[in-house]
């Protein structure tokens, strides 16, 4: 096979393209059979199938399979976290095991896309690492918000706030986070956003762990919330408005509170990476970042060609695997950031603005040139060439 061979998608419960992939064109035409996995339907409390569910593949799409005409992939890209070594959250590692062995399919036969960036691979089928999230979620900056960044760095605008912090749904290591900016009153220079709800299953650890955390006063200061407009609700795309742009114009530095801290679970550690959009928005417009998520994110990041900021703070962060040592450090730096004068902010910026151009600019490319594709269409081409 070669690399310009039609390549086409068919989809279980979609008529939509399956990553701009085209339709299959004659019978002679070698395709992917596309099973999307619903994440939330998958979650052990949620799932309405057994544990022995088998999922169904037409007849027609077998016998394709089987005369190598065609290659089952399942889609589990829009999620991050470990799906199949040892996990107990989630049923989709063992839906699919299930699939490959009632139906009898060879490894070359079958892959699955995950979001997970270092996914465990010792499994009867192929395992691609495909972060949609990060590429797919945040638009490209326009021209006109990349000349407005520029200026206000090159002139050292002072901006309105110090740090932004966006933090949806209150995880436990998020309601700390923001328990503590709040008891050390460092909300005034700063745009930190925290949800109330579901706040007082988190608030469970801290009551039985400190006598010294003042749920009440906290809880009653929430949600913190800002006057710029977000969908919320699964969005199709986000930083989609101006005034959203704007978060990133006027703060100097970005905490990303990633969704996971911790692995998934204690048997994955090592087969696990998650992290989202969360990351590719300062990224993509042009902010420094301090990422309190799994370690291992700003390593992941430099393979790819991105730099980061250990000229101006302490990332070593990034290769704590004790989780209560990585949290302190990044509160160090929230700190010590939060020290500084806007003027010290505004010199700092400048002296980064090359890191954040080439970051930008490394985004946009890997975006255009759909570099997110890489591995999964080199094992493609492998896997029919068989």
């Amino acid at each position: 096979m070669t690399n310009n061979v039609s390549i086409i998608y068919s989809l279980t419960r979609s008529n939509r393209p399956f990553l701009n992939f085209p339709l299959k064109c004659n019978d002679e035409c070698r395709y992917i059979y596309v099973i999307n996995i619903d994440s939330k339907a998958m979650r052990r409390i949620n799932c309405p199938f057994g544990k022995d569910y088998v999922m169904p593949i037409p007849d027609q799409v077998l016998t394709d399979i089987i005369s190598n005409k065609c290659k089952l992939v399942f889609d589990y890209s829009r999620e991050n976290f470990d799906c199949v070594h040892s996990n107990n959250l989630d049923l989709t590692g063992h839906f699919i095991k299930n699939t490959v062995e009632f139906y009898k399919l060879a490894k070359d036969q079958v892959i699955l896309l995950t979001g997970n960036m270092i996914p465990y691979k010792e499994v009867p089928y192929n395992v691609c690492s495909l972060n949609r999230a990060f590429y797919t979620l945040v638009p490209l900056a326009s021209n006109n918000f990349v000349e407005t960044q520029n200026k206000l760095i090159f002139s050292k605008h002072r901006r309105q706030y110090k740090i932004l912090c966006l933090m949806n749904v209150p995880r436990m290591h998020r309601i700390k986070f923001a328990y503590d900016i709040f008891s050390n009153n460092l909300r005034q220079d700063n745009l930190i956003t925290c949800k109330a709800s579901n706040i007082h299953y988190n608030l469970n650890f801290f009551n039985s762990t400190s006598s010294n955390f003042n749920s009440k006063e906290f809880v009653d200061s929430l949600p913190w919330v800002y006057d710029h407009p977000v969908t919320e609700k699964h969005p199709k795309k986000l930083l989609d408005s101006q005034k959203e742009e704007n978060l990133y114009t006027d703060s100097y530095v970005n905490f990303v509170i990633e969704t996971y801290f911790d692995h998934t679970s204690t048997y994955n550690k090592n087969y696990e990476l998650d992290f989202s959009e969360k990351v590719s928005k300062p990224i993509s417009r042009m902010q420094p970042f301090v990422v309190l998520g799994q370690e291992g994110i700003l390593q992941y990041l430099h393979n790819e060609g991105y730099k980061t900021f250990d000229r101006w703070w302490d990332e070593s962060y990034d290769t704590e695997v004790d989780g209560n040592v990585r949290y302190d450090k990044v509160w160090q730096i929230f700190k010590y950031i939060n020290s500084l004068s806007k003027q010290h902010l505004s010199e700092m910026l400048l002296e980064m603005h090359p890191i954040l151009e080439h970051n930008r600019l490394l985004f946009e490319e890997n975006v255009k040139s759909k570099k997110y594709l890489q591995e999964f269409n080199d094992t493609l081409i492998k896997l029919f060439d068989k």
